[in-house]
């Protein structure tokens, strides 16, 4: 149906397109304002030099974290090599952590003492090179692995 049809006189028909207008006009607007609103609250997208910032940042702090840890080793008389091995997270109390971890190896190194080590008697290169063929066929008979290092 058209506003034609209702046989209107020309200046109804021009209040009723105000009407019109003006009721557009504010559905137009309030519709304008809610767009807005939620465009704010759309997460706004990150562009690649904030990207690259952050991935650097994150970087260092990695390797902040790693050099305190080989610090921390090597004032605990530990070698700063084993901070490539050890993972350790943030809120550990990195001081308490190497202390136990230094207990730890320092059992480990205590406990186990090599039997298996033969003593050369003393023999030293040079003595055996002076040693005549009877003292070599001697050496060779009792211990074979020292005349065989000696002979080298």
């Amino acid at each position: 149906m058209e506003l034609t049809e209702l046989n209107l006189t020309e200046e109804q028909l021009q209040g009723v397109n105000s009407i019109l207008q003006s009721e557009g006009d504010k559905i137009r607007t309030k519709y304008n304002k809610q767009i807005k609103e939620l465009e704010g609250k759309i997460p706004k997208e990150k562009t690649e030099e904030e990207l690259a910032y952050e991935k650097e940042k994150a970087d260092f702090e990695r390797e902040k974290a790693q050099f305190n840890l080989s610090k921390t080793l090597e004032s605990n008389g530990l070698n700063s090599e084993l901070a490539k091995y050890l993972n350790v997270g943030e809120g550990v109390d990195l001081e308490s952590y190497i202390k136990d971890l230094t207990n730890v190896i320092g059992k480990q190194t205590t406990t186990f003492k090599p039997s298996s080590h033969a003593n050369n008697g003393g023999i030293t290169k040079e003595q055996f090179n002076s040693m005549t063929y009877n003292e070599r066929m001697n050496l060779y008979n009792t211990n074979k692995s020292l005349y065989d290092i000696l002979s080298k």
